[in-house]
């Protein structure tokens, strides 16, 4: 089933990786995120999709998840799914 939803994975580089590959598979277009460039770069060049955009941030920030939703919209308008696949309880930042 090919959805065509835009779909934010954090800790994409770690737990979130099979996330990452599965929304791939499905059609959606996927903001993969972590922590780790390095480790961005990898997951990148593994799953070789034109559907996966990869950004670096620190999601215990407020200010980085803001601007990691802002970059996910102007790829297409839209924010379908947030998956949070790396945990913090430092974070309280909550979505509107």
């Amino acid at each position: 089933m090919k959805t065509g939803r835009t779909v934010i994975v954090t800790g994409a580089a770690g737990m979130g990786a099979e996330f990452v590959r599965r929304f791939l598979d499905n059609g959606d277009m996927v903001v993969a995120t972590d922590a780790s460039d390095d480790a961005l770069e990898a997951l990148s060049s593994k799953a070789d999709s034109p559907l996966l955009r990869v950004r670096s941030a620190d999601i215990t920030d407020e200010g980085a998840t803001d601007a990691l939703a802002a970059f996910a919209a102007e790829q297409s308008g839209r924010i379908d799914i947030w998956s949070t696949s790396r945990a913090s309880s430092q974070s309280n930042h909550s979505f509107e």
